[in-house]
Parts: C-alpha cells; sequence; structure tokens
C-alpha cells in the first residue's frame, strides 16, 4: 500500500490566481462583443419602430381631415356620411376651421349657430379636432411637430410634420374647399 504524496501546495484543491484573471478578461470580452452586436440590431429597429408610428398617427389625422371634408357629420367623432354639409373652410392664425351648415340649412357658411364649427390645432405634440357647439376637444394624432396651412383661395394647403425620436416626416394634402 502506498501513502499518498503531498505536493509542493499540499492538498488543496482550486483555482489559480492566473486562471481567474483569464476567466474573468474572456467573460468581459464576450459581455462587451455581445452588448455590442445587441445595440447594433436595436438601433435600427428602434428607428423603424418610429417610421411605423408615424406612418400611423398620420393616417390617423388624414383619415379625420378627410372625413370631414367629404361631409361626415361634425357632432360624431367617426363622422356618420351625410353628403354636403360642408359649406365652408378657412384658416384662422394657425387652425383649420370647418363649418357645417346648421338647421335651417341655407348652404351658406355663416360661422355662427346654427352652423356647427370644426376646428383642427396643434395642441403640445397633438392634432386636436375640436367641436365648437359641445366643446369636446378629441386627439386624433399624436408626435405631430407642425401644422402649416395654406390658404389657396380654391383649397387649402396641409402640410403636417411629425417627429418622433429623431425619425421626422412630412405629409401634405391639398384640401379642395367646398
Amino acid at each position: 500500500m502506498s501513502l499518498p504524496t503531498k505536493s509542493r501546495h499540499g492538498n488543496r484543491a482550486g483555482f489559480t490566481m492566473v486562471e481567474f484573471t483569464a476567466v474573468g478578461a474572456v467573460l468581459t470580452v464576450v459581455v462587451v462583443a455581445t452588448s455590442a452586436i445587441w445595440t447594433g440590431l436595436l438601433k435600427p429597429m428602434r428607428g423603424s419602430v418610429a417610421q411605423l408610428r408615424i406612418a400611423q398617427e398620420a393616417r390617423l389625422a388624414t383619415e379625420s381631415i378627410l372625413r370631414d371634408f367629404s361631409g361626415s357629420d361634425p357632432s360624431q367623432r367617426l363622422g356618420t356620411k351625410t353628403g354636403g354639409r360642408l359649406v365652408g373652410a378657412r384658416v384662422v392664425n394657425s387652425e383649420l376651421q370647418l363649418c357645417f351648415d346648421g338647421s335651417p340649412k341655407n348652404a351658406t357658411a355663416d360661422w355662427a349657430l346654427p352652423d356647427s364649427t370644426i376646428t383642427y390645432t396643434v395642441t403640445g405634440n397633438r392634432l386636436e379636432r375640436i367641436d365648437n357647439i359641445t366643446g369636446n376637444a378629441i386627439p386624433i394624432a399624436a408626435d405631430v411637430d407642425a401644422m402649416l396651412l395654406k390658404d389657396t383661395g380654391a383649397s387649402i394647403e396641409l402640410q403636417l410634420t411629425f417627429e418622433r425620436r429623431q425619425v421626422r416626416q412630412q405629409y401634405e394634402l391639398s384640401l379642395e374647399k367646398p
């Protein structure tokens, strides 16, 4: 029977300080490389998400404005189609105002009762649709940086600028007056 021999360090099992340092260095390189790859993948994805969100907000804004210009009932948010109710459109300061014929119908924009007026305005970063009879302000779209309006006589040129996470896009509409 042979007796176990002792090494010069004794019977201690474990890792040396050099081994710990080597493993720490390898793990650091792996973590830094993984985070760089992850960040590189997320940055383009954030831009794509911002572009998608801007496109959705622009669609909401244009659908609402076009629905009103097509003769929708201004007292309803989604607007029930009642052809020929829109009798006037104008630009006042930086707002778009639409006049809908009231009762009795006279087919002219009076801009006062019994006609109803819808105003589109930008408040903060939201496009709002305000029913001037009820006073209801409905947010239509978010991330709106600016709304530029130009009355050309026969039409109104509308430019909406959206901005989200350093992504900026402009949309233009030419709206024929009633």
